[in-house]
């Protein structure tokens, strides 16, 4: 990397938030540090739905010497919507004598905008290839273009999901022949669950974009070696000379200044797991498995807090239900998302963290190092593969498969007599392991690989 300009083409930047933020925050922070000239090219968040999350506090992160271009992403469905709005003739005025009707009839447009309204989110969501950031693609790559010819800027790095920055950086490449690094955090094409409304026509077209990622870029870096191995799998060997994996990591800065918890509870432990469950990243096997080690007598009612942070998404009204049917409302609060700072300061309070990762094999939650750098013991509720080797092979707490309640129960009443034991008191993680998983330490392997 003779040349120590990189362009970081990212649809997800702060403010806006997701789980895999962090990684190019620490990217675009410590690569700046160690003497690369750091632009960005993200999303004008001006531009988003109002339904994605923020947090501001995340900008004061990103150092001030990182450029950071804010190019608006097309406003093509907004405008079609106003406009069609725009020609509904008003609505006509009721009288008393006929608002029985009106309501009967309201009732019967109320149902049928519901159906409408679903095939309308399903067109949306297929239109939109290779994701809900495909509207952001064209002016993406014509800022991309302007900004590398203008600043002599000779690599490039994208990051996903989303995947619409590897499609970005796709064309850049081709427009302007720049070394190009793609970054996966997630499979993507491979990935082991879809939108059950999903049509074969943008499933290909994903599968292709992953394609052309692959043959085109110049380097490869998976984040968790099973990942790299299953690529590996799908391109076969001819991808191993331009490809590496550099795990997630945590950022030691953010824990700065934090309180800890003073001593292991004696009384009540608290476990916490933070982010939201989707799809099949469901809670309710770990909390059947707490209401299974609760009957069996082996643990007190009043042993464990189970906090969840960030949100129950689809299974609100079943974790609810479940909770009042086995009386366990006192066992587990569910906390809204909260800033990422007041998130960490929940965890460093915690006694135990929780990890939620079934079917997918090949990923590793990247919530699971800040757990690492609370030195606090965690229990992987998961599929075997890459997150339960995470946890047993550096011997971070307990691990249980994801979908056998009796092992979740088995795992819980070991954590019960684990914290009555003197075992407890004298627990830590290793201090290599910690290292290990040093967000800075991580991108100087990126930095090495790129000067060498």
């Amino acid at each position: 990397m003779a040349n120590k300009k990189l362009l970081i083409v990212s649809a997800v930047f702060p403010p806006v938030t997701s789980s895999g933020i962090h990684r190019i925050i620490r990217i675009s922070r410590y690569l700046n540090e160690m003497g690369v000239d750091i632009s960005v090219l993200t999303v004008d968040e001006t531009t988003l739905p109002k339904s994605y999350k923020y947090d501001h506090e995340l900008l004061a992160k990103v150092p001030d010497s990182v450029n950071i271009y804010r190019v608006p992403a097309l406003q093509l469905f907004k405008k079609m919507l106003a406009l069609k709005n725009r020609s509904k003739p008003s609505p006509p005025s009721q009288t008393n004598g006929s608002s029985t009707a009106t309501a009967n009839s309201g009732g019967n447009r109320t149902k049928e905008k519901s159906t409408l309204q679903k095939l309308k989110d399903t067109l949306t969501y297929n239109m939109h290839t290779p994701d809900n950031y495909a509207m952001w693609i064209y002016p993406a790559i014509k800022a991309g273009e302007k900004i590398i010819r203008e600043n002599g800027i000779q690599n490039v790095f994208s990051s996903s999901p989303p995947g619409t920055s590897h499609v970005v950086c796709s064309h850049l490449k081709n427009r302007t022949g720049v070394n190009w690094i793609a970054d996966f955090r997630d499979p993507w094409a491979q990935k082991r669950w879809f939108n059950p409304e999903m049509t074969p026509f943008k499933r290909r077209k994903i599968v292709e974009f992953e394609k052309r990622t692959v043959s085109q870029a110049d380097t490869l870096i998976m984040n968790t070696p099973e990942l790299l191995a299953d690529f590996r799998k799908h391109y076969g060997a001819k991808i191993d000379q331009k490809s590496l994996a550099i795990t997630n990591g945590f950022d030691p800065a953010d824990f700065e200044g934090l309180a800890a918890k003073n001593g292991r509870s004696d009384k009540q432990i608290v476990i916490c797991h933070t982010g939201t469950f989707y799809r099949e990243r469901s809670p309710m096997s770990f909390l059947a498995g707490l209401r299974d080690a609760i009957r069996s007598g082996n643990v007190p009612r009043d042993r464990f807090k189970v906090k969840l942070i960030g949100g129950l998404g689809e299974f609100a009204a079943e974790v609810e239900r479940f909770l009042q049917e086995n009386d366990l409302q006192n066992s587990v609060e569910v906390i809204a998302p909260i800033p990422h700072r007041a998130c960490l300061q929940e965890i460093m309070y915690a006694d135990v963290m929780l990890i939620v990762q079934p079917v997918t094999p090949v990923q590793i939650p990247a919530k699971i190092f800040e757990y690492i750098a609370t030195q606090k013991p965690i229990l992987a509720v998961s599929a075997a593969g890459a997150t339960a080797d995470i946890v047993l092979d550096n011997k971070l707490g307990w691990w249980a498969q994801f979908d056998r309640n009796e092992e979740i129960a088995d795992k819980l009443t070991e954590i019960h007599r684990f914290f009555e034991s003197n075992e407890a008191k004298s627990w830590s993680i290793d201090e290599q392991v910690l290292t290990r998983f040093n967000g800075k330490v991580l991108v100087e392997q990126l930095y090495d690989y790129l000067v060498s």
